[in-house]
């Protein structure tokens, strides 16, 4: 990470550095620039542990409510939240924010999202918004949520019982939920 930080020319922010290349591999796939990445990232307090949130329709990157087309027909809704901890010693209370935050987020009645930073904020109501638009076109959805750390040892105690009750209670009717942890063993050739 630090040969990262050094060649990357973004600066020494180590943990801005370290979610940049998180989110850049973890979203490979994907071909987004810097800038694309960036606008993912929500680097600010009052996140709830939330620390990356992509929005994609049919493989496509939606940062905009103006973005999808209500007459188009698709395939595949995919949500990414992504939480990155560049540290070995994880707090508790992260990961319960992080829990605990679908049930905000998956409530499609509580507008206000209380506590939440402005930014995350609209990047759940684009998210809310973007499901209701492509509901009539039968869309699969798929919430994709991605834990990179440099801890080696556990997966921090993700309760995904929790995380599944969260989303069936929601609006939501259909979705497919994934749940993918990365430590830094299973990248290291990157480091």
């Amino acid at each position: 990470l630090k040969k990262y930080n050094e060649n990357s020319g973004k600066g020494s922010d180590s943990d801005a550095n370290f979610e940049f290349f998180a989110s850049e591999q973890l979203l490979k796939d994907k071909n987004l620039d810097q800038e694309e990445i960036e606008s993912g990232l929500l680097g600010a307090s009052n996140d709830n542990g939330i620390d990356g949130f992509f929005i994609f329709l049919d493989n496509e990157l939606i940062t905009e409510i103006n973005e999808v087309d209500q007459s188009k027909m698709y395939n595949n809704l995919i949500i990414h939240f992504h939480q990155y901890k560049n540290q070995y010693k994880i707090k508790e209370d992260v990961v319960l924010k992080f829990n605990n935050a679908f049930k905000d987020i998956f409530n499609f009645e509580n507008e206000t999202l209380s506590g939440w930073n402005e930014t995350l904020k609209d990047r759940i109501i684009l998210a809310r918004k973007v499901i209701l638009k492509t509901g009539v076109s039968g869309a699969n959805i798929k919430f994709i949520i991605n834990h990179f750390s440099i801890d080696l040892n556990k997966k921090n105690n993700f309760d995904e019982t929790y995380l599944l009750k969260a989303c069936r209670y929601s609006d939501i009717q259909t979705f497919n939920l994934l749940i993918e942890f990365y430590v830094r063993s299973s990248l290291y050739h990157h480091f």
